[in-house]
């Protein structure tokens, strides 16, 4: 596993020893064969002694030089082995440490890839907060949160295999102290294995990490797409609505007069509005596609939302307006218009009443002579603005009228006199048109005649179709069953004297319609030509054509129930004087369909009641205990028990109605028109249950939606507030910040940070705020919608809008808290920039500059020792200060002084002012001022947080020359905090360990984490 220089040395003289040891054992073995050899030849007399003797002496000896050789080699061996192995254990110390490093980056860089994970997955839940009905954003915010997640446990599983690691290593070292190469070698494959692991988990992290980026980019990209083009819907519906206004305010300013000026002058001023406002949507449509976040791009996208509704709002006012322009427009023509040495200004403050209201128009004479006489005035009024009637007995120059009669009416004043001392000259002056529409509650004149027109005619069909009836009912009788009988014979005479006389009112009514048409036209005619008194008339004449076609309706109908009577007897006899079965099966048949329709009718019914109770729970079951109480309790209970009755009337009028039945295929008609009445009877009951179920439904909802719509109008009513509460102090905190970047043209860093913050925090705040208030206006918008649905009947359209209100008012909620702790982190920021912002370009003195010295002596004077230039402390915190000054080579001083300057909020101050007015508190002070020198030393503590800049100013007076010498130290800046600023959060770039020597200075380095 070691491949160093020293290990590899070793091992080789240890395998070269250890074979040269090997080969001198194999020469001793061989040479102490020999020495037997000769030895054995002796004791068996074998060859020459003296021979075999000597070469027993040499074999031995030869064999003796060989062991002697052999076991020097195996201690070389031994040693060179002894010696690799120790090597062998410092070369997996090297190893171990460079394993440990790796573990220990690859733990940093899995903790660096979950913070990037954290923050990307952050990233994405704040754009699905701005765009929430993104699937695309949604899905990405799950895939970061879930990628974040893994890039978590990949960070958790590389730090407790670094640290897994750091134990190894120690293991590693302290083996190795005890030169055991085994234990060594054992400690550096766990190091190993639980580098390996780190590594393993940091690729992991960083592939998350990078995911997780990924998703969170494509989150952002998307919200601010989606929120740029809600931004541009609202700025295209604003560019429509600033159109809209652009043509009414056209047409408006066509109209003439001076009430339709006015209203066009209106109509104007609300177009140029609706353009600012298509600007501001448009500017916040352009801006949303190049934010850089999705809060901005919401905020942009609020902002265009707005606007497009002010457009809107401005666009309605200028329809309006113009509706109105030429609603009064006096578009006249023969009204007088001689001006002479003089003006009339007519003006009402009635331009619209009602019938029998009063109208007032007054007049403003200004003349152009000095001297004139009292004014006569004639009043002129038209009703089609072409023929103008001068008013009996109006020469005042007011004037005052009711009118009794709708239409559209025009006046004109004239004012005429006598100019000069003698009266000799004249001057007259007509006054503008004056509009003034009379409305009727009724409707106009037309429409007032064309209703009792159709009134006639709805009154003259009803009696032609039961007329009608009658007659089929009697041919109908007369083919289906005998009626020759004396009695049958008579009755149906009667039942078709009864239809003549049914037939004779329709015909009467038809007339009375026909009368009331042409009376209606009439009434038209006259009301477009302004004669509003006889279309006045006439619509009163079609009122009585009206009257007369209903009474001859009502007498038909009960000429027509005669007939039907009469009917009915003549079948009745029939059955009695002849025994006629077909009268009775025409008569039964009749009974059963109307048992039938009965039973249909109360199904129906049945239905409607069983819909209105489950409305009524609905509302219970949606409203909860938060909005129920013992009312909707019994309304529920109530709407279901009317249902539960209605379906068991039905139920009922249905088996009447088979009973009918049976009874008409029996011959039975007298049981099948009792049936009939049961049947009828219990469509009247299910009718009244009906009308309990819609009560108590009606009743259930509207307490309900009143509820619901009181409580979430008074949550918009409190987020609006909170919002407005918010943006007020968002102004006041970015006011206070942009009165110190004004202030400080060079603040320090601390209060250029704050300031930035304090304007962030505001920006934010406004943008939240908006929101809020645009989603509060939302949901009162939906409860009063939700009210008027209620009193509309419509409870369907009533819940759908309180459930709007709902979700309408959680947002502004959400926002509004949202501004709110914007506002606070801002006004926080705030406070902080105040108390750290100090001017850093202003001196005291700028006499600054060091002292220059050679070989210890000052030749040009100066500060020999300059103060820290940044010292941070918390409050309370001790801090010391020490600066020196000399003067130059030859300069001779009789006197001299120093003193410490604080700039406080951009002024600068004594030290004895700063601490008389508690911004320092003196701890000591120390200085030695004499003829070359001044030192000054200052121990102080801060009580409140913030940045003080300190300098020390030193002034020297020279003996026989005028004025003083003053040489001042570069600026001195403390800067206090609440409490000490914990390092745990602090990342360090690269490598997170130290190198430090052993005790040996000699021996290798051991790593420290």
């Amino acid at each position: 596993m070691v491949n160093d220089l020293t290990t590899q040395a070793a091992v080789s003289a240890a395998q070269s020893a250890y074979q040269e040891a090997i080969y001198a054992a194999d020469l001793a073995r061989h040479y102490n064969s020999l020495a037997n050899m000769y030895l054995d030849a002796n004791d068996n007399e074998v060859g020459n002694a003296a021979s075999n003797a000597v070469n027993y002496a040499k074999a031995s000896s030869s064999a003796t030089s060989a062991m002697t050789a052999a076991s020097s080699y195996a201690v070389a061996a031994s040693t060179a082995a002894s010696t690799a192995s120790s090597a062998a254990t410092q070369g997996l110390v090297s190893l171990a440490s460079s394993t440990y490093a790796a573990a220990s980056n690859a733990a940093n860089t899995a903790t660096e890839a979950a913070s990037s994970a954290a923050e990307a997955a952050n990233s994405a839940y704040l754009a699905m907060q701005y765009d929430k009905t993104s699937t695309t954003v949604s899905s990405a915010y799950a895939v970061a949160s879930s990628t974040a997640a893994a890039a978590s446990t990949a960070a958790s599983t590389a730090a407790v295999a670094a640290a897994a690691a750091s134990s190894a290593y120690a293991a590693v070292s302290s083996a190795a102290a005890n030169d055991d190469y085994e234990a060594t070698s054992t400690a550096y494959v766990a190091t190993t294995s639980a580098a390996t692991t780190a590594v393993s988990a940091a690729t992991a992290g960083s592939t998350a990490a990078s995911t997780a980026t990924s998703a969170a980019s494509l989150a952002n990209s998307t919200a601010i797409s989606d929120l740029a083009t809600a931004a541009s819907s609202s700025a295209t519906v604003a560019s429509s609505a600033t159109s809209t206004a652009s043509s009414a305010a056209s047409v408006a300013a066509t109209q003439t007069g001076t009430q339709a000026s006015a209203y066009a002058s209106s109509a104007a001023t609300a177009t140029s509005s609706a353009s600012s406002a298509y600007a501001v949507a448009s500017s916040a449509a352009v801006a949303a596609v190049s934010a850089s976040d999705p809060g901005t791009a919401d905020s942009y996208a609020r902002v265009a939302q707005s606007a497009s509704s002010l457009a809107n709002s401005y666009a309605a006012v200028a329809t309006s307006n113009a509706a109105l322009a030429a609603k009064f427009s006096t578009n006249v023509s023969g009204q007088q218009t001689t001006n002479s040495n003089a003006t009339l200004t007519s003006a009402t403050t009635t331009n619209s009443i009602s019938v029998g209201g009063t109208i007032s128009i007054t007049n403003t004479l200004k003349n152009s002579t000095t001297f004139y006489s009292g004014a006569t005035y004639t009043w002129y009024v038209s009703t089609d603005g072409a023929t103008w009637t001068v008013i009996t007995g109006a020469t005042s120059d007011t004037y005052s009228a009711t009118i009794s009669i709708a239409g559209t009416y025009y006046y004109q004043a004239v004012a005429t006199g006598t100019t000069g001392i003698l009266g000799t000259g004249s001057y007259t002056a007509s006054g503008n048109v004056i509009t003034i529409v009379v409305t009727n509650p009724e409707g106009t004149y037309t429409e007032i005649a064309s209703s009792y027109a159709s009134t006639a005619s709805s009154a003259a069909s009803t009696a032609t179709s039961q007329a009608n009836a009658a007659s089929d009912a009697i041919s109908l009788a007369n083919s289906s069953a005998n009626l020759t009988g004396s009695l049958a014979t008579y009755y149906t005479s009667q039942a078709t004297s009864s239809y003549n006389v049914a037939n004779s009112y329709a015909s009467s009514a038809a007339m009375m319609a026909s009368s009331a048409a042409s009376t209606s036209a009439l009434a038209s005619s006259y009301e477009a030509e302004g004669a509003y008194s006889t279309a006045n008339m006439e619509a009163s004449v079609a009122a009585s054509y009206a009257s007369y076609a209903t009474g001859f309706s009502s007498l038909a109908s009960s000429a027509a129930s005669a007939a039907m009577a009469s009917l009915n007897t003549a079948l009745e006899n029939a059955v009695t004087e002849d025994n006629d079965s077909s009268a009775a099966d025409y008569l039964g048949s009749s009974y059963a369909n109307l048992a039938s329709s009965s039973a249909t009718e109360a199904g129906s019914q049945a239905s409607l009641a069983a819909s209105y109770a489950a409305n009524a729970a609905n509302a219970y079951n949606v409203a909860g205990s938060s909005f129920n109480t013992s009312a909707t309790s019994s309304y529920s209970t109530a709407a279901s028990s009317a249902a539960a009755a209605a379906s068991s009337y039905a139920a009922a009028a249905s088996d009447a109605a088979s009973l009918a039945a049976s009874y008409a295929a029996d011959g039975e008609y007298k049981s099948a028109a009792l049936q009939q009445s049961y049947a009828a009877l219990r469509l009247t009951y299910a009718t009244d249950q009906v009308a309990a179920a819609s009560s108590a439904a009606s009743a259930m909802t509207e307490t309900v939606v009143e509820a619901q719509s009181s409580y979430y109008n008074s949550i918009a009513t409190a987020a609006s507030s909170a919002a407005s509460a918010a943006s007020s102090a968002a102004t006041t905190a970015s006011s206070v910040a942009s009165s110190l970047g004004a202030k400080y043209t060079s603040n320090t860093v601390l209060g250029s940070s704050y300031v930035a913050d304090t304007n962030s925090y505001a920006t934010s705040t406004l943008g939240a705020a908006a929101a809020a208030t645009s989603a509060a206006a939302m949901a009162t918008q939906y409860t009063s919608q939700a009210s008027s649905a209620v009193a509309a009947g419509d409870y369907a359209a009533a819940s759908s809008y309180v459930t709007n209100a709902s979700a309408a008012a959680s947002e502004a909620t959400s926002y509004a808290a949202l501004a709110t702790s914007y506002a606070a982190l801002g006004s926080t920021a705030a406070s902080s920039a105040v108390a750290y912002s100090n001017d850093t370009s202003s001196l005291q003195s700028s006499n600054i500059g060091d002292a220059i010295s050679i070989w210890g002596i000052t030749i040009s004077g100066g500060v020999t020792s300059q103060p820290s230039t940044v010292t941070s402390t918390v409050t309370g915190g001790t801090v010391t200060l020490s600066a020196a000054t000399a003067t130059g080579l030859f300069s001779v001083a009789t006197t001299s002084s120093g003193t410490w300057y604080v700039q406080i909020n951009g002024t600068w101050r004594t030290l004895s002012y700063a601490t008389s007015n508690g911004y320092v508190t003196l701890v000591s002070s120390s200085s030695s001022n004499n003829a070359t020198t001044n030192t000054s030393s200052i121990t102080f503590t801060v009580p409140n947080t913030g940045t003080l800049l300190f300098q020390y100013v030193s002034n020297y007076s020279f003996l026989g020359i005028v004025g003083t010498t003053t040489f001042a130290s570069n600026i001195a800046e403390v800067d206090v905090y609440e409490s000490d600023i914990p390092a745990t959060d602090i990342s360090i770039s690269g490598d997170d360990y130290v190198v430090n020597p052993t005790t040996s200075s000699t021996s290798s380095s051991s790593v420290t984490s």
